[in-house]
């Protein structure tokens, strides 16, 4: 072929318009360009849309070898379905470039579903947007739920498809108390709620959430997982406690092992109160609490608290401001602090009593062994 006639063929394209192909269900349509059908090297660019189809039709057409050699073998384990549309997909393609084949797309999830982790826990109404460009898929406009979570917004990527995927996500969303109790029960330890969610009553109120995931697609159970919530007026009642806790606000997030509170507020019974510390659960170790707390309340319900009962023959009335710390372990908390005893009046059924007013402090140093069972170590007034 001379010089001029191999020119020619390189420069030669064919196109091909109106392309239309129904296939498991949806109906892709699109064109192609292909450059170079004579010679060598060739080029092509294709673009293709799609109706809206249902995404497990797609899987379950797809070979698990492949999907386990891209680490994208949960797609099947994780039942995922649901309706999603192909918004666009360009490929092009030119053995002579570094990247050899390129594709661009975009993807909307449309109300998907999916169950995910060792706990099965039910991902619905799933909504998003997904761009993806060769070796990245971008994640953009998320909502949806988690159990009954509400997730509102989220955005991150998915790196790494050609090698070993990567996940990084950042949601935020509204968790109801109800719920609230379901995720610490299904997580933490069992000493934290021994009875479930069930063992708490009264449940009310909400919280904002804050959750960063990070880690390997192709090991979900171990992606490091990072969350604050912003408590707003919840309430609850445990028995392990005795009063119930109400309008509860502020902060909680997590830690290594554990969970940290900050200037977190409430009414416990009639007492209000601000609480910070956090409590730990080392691996094969007992649950650990440290906290101190400061409020203003009821006397009568104080010393109850702290003693467990008041005698019938004493009457206490006013108000007392305390401050306190309490750690160890669930089964041997120790209490230490100081109450201010100003406001606060007592009268015994022998004849002796302070009148509200007058100038008066305790310290008290305490275990609190179980909700019923009190270990008063030592008390001082002055």
């Amino acid at each position: 072929m001379s010089r001029r006639l191999l020119n020619i063929a390189q420069e030669r394209k064919t196109t091909l318009n109106d392309l239309r192909l129904n296939a498991a269900g949806t109906l892709v349509t699109g064109s192609a360009v292909i450059k170079g059908i004579l010679s060598e090297p060739a080029g092509f660019n294709a673009s293709v849309t799609t109706t809206v189809f249902q995404v497990e039709s797609l899987i379950s057409s797809l070979p698990l070898d492949l999907l386990r050699e891209h680490g994208l073998e949960f797609l099947k384990t994780s039942e995922v379905g649901g309706p999603i549309k192909l918004v666009s997909l360009r490929i092009s393609g030119n053995p002579d470039r570094e990247q050899p084949v390129t594709v661009q797309g975009e993807v909307e999830l449309l109300g998907d579903h999916a169950v995910i982790g060792s706990k099965r826990v039910p991902l619905s109404e799933v909504r998003g947007l997904l761009r993806f460009d060769t070796d990245r898929i971008g994640i953009e406009r998320l909502t949806g739920k988690y159990g009954e979570a509400q997730a509102i917004s989220g955005r991150g990527e998915i790196s790494h498809l050609t090698e070993a995927p990567e996940l990084y996500l950042a949601v935020k969303g509204i968790v109801s108390a109800p719920e609230l109790a379901a995720i610490v029960a299904r997580f933490a330890p069992p000493p934290v709620l021994p009875n479930g969610p069930g063992g708490l009553s009264g449940l009310a109120g909400e919280a904002g959430a804050t959750v960063l995931l990070a880690g390997s697609l192709e090991h979900l159970e171990d992606l490091d997982v990072e969350w604050e919530l912003d408590a707003r007026a919840i309430g609850f009642a445990d028995p392990r406690v005795g009063f119930p806790l109400s309008q509860v606000y502020g902060k909680v997030h997590s830690i290594s092992h554990g969970i940290a509170f900050e200037q977190m507020t409430g009414l416990l019974g009639k007492t209000a109160l601000t609480v910070n510390g956090n409590i730990r659960y080392p691996q094969q170790e007992k649950i650990l609490y440290d906290f101190t707390a400061a409020g203003r309340g009821d006397a009568n319900e104080l010393l109850i608290m702290l003693g467990g009962a008041v005698p019938a023959t004493t009457i206490v009335d006013g108000t007392t401001e305390f401050k306190a710390s309490l750690s160890g372990p669930a089964d041997l908390l120790r209490v230490t602090g100081n109450l201010d005893l100003t406001q606060t009046g007592v009268v015994s059924g022998d004849g002796w009593g302070k009148v509200k007013g007058v100038t008066s402090d305790a310290e008290f140093a305490l275990h609190l062994i179980s909700p019923n069972r009190v270990r008063l170590d030592r008390v001082f007034f002055e």
